[in-house]
């Protein structure tokens, strides 16, 4: 599956997953790459972010690399907590951080350390996860 498919099944995907959007207080709190335009006045969000894409150690295929950033007000990472586990939930549902999607396979390769970012005046942390899917469009 190409990068452009993959940000548009992620989108969906946590835009359709109830428990996040629940969370996060609606879709319109749910950003695909490169739509946030400057700190959200709601929180708490979630972005989306590609990352690099590798090639896979199976021929005519790729790995692609994706973060998702959970963002809210400085105070406690409990809600952050709670988006990062729908998240993975809704990606990589099975024991081993693993989901089969359409176009591909979904892999949680971790969560990072609590963070700070000062130009969104938010506490966050982020999810990773590579998608394992054909080279280029469908």
């Amino acid at each position: 599956m190409s990068d452009a498919a993959w940000d548009v099944f992620l989108y969906q995907k946590l835009t359709n997953t109830g428990v996040l959007v629940d969370l996060v207080g609606g879709i319109d709190n749910i950003y695909g790459p490169g739509r946030l335009e400057g700190p959200p006045d709601t929180k708490p969000f979630i972005v989306i972010r590609q990352e690099a894409e590798v090639p896979a150690s199976i021929p005519s295929r790729s790995v692609s690399n994706w973060s998702v950033y959970a963002h809210d007000d400085p105070g406690d990472y409990m809600r952050i907590g709670d988006a990062l586990r729908a998240v993975r939930a809704a990606l990589a549902p099975d024991a081993q951080g693993l989901g089969q999607h359409p176009g591909g396979i979904c892999r949680w390769a971790g969560d990072s350390a609590n963070l700070s970012d000062e130009v969104n005046r938010t506490i966050c942390r982020y999810g990773s996860y590579q998608f394992i899917g054909k080279d280029g469009p469908e």
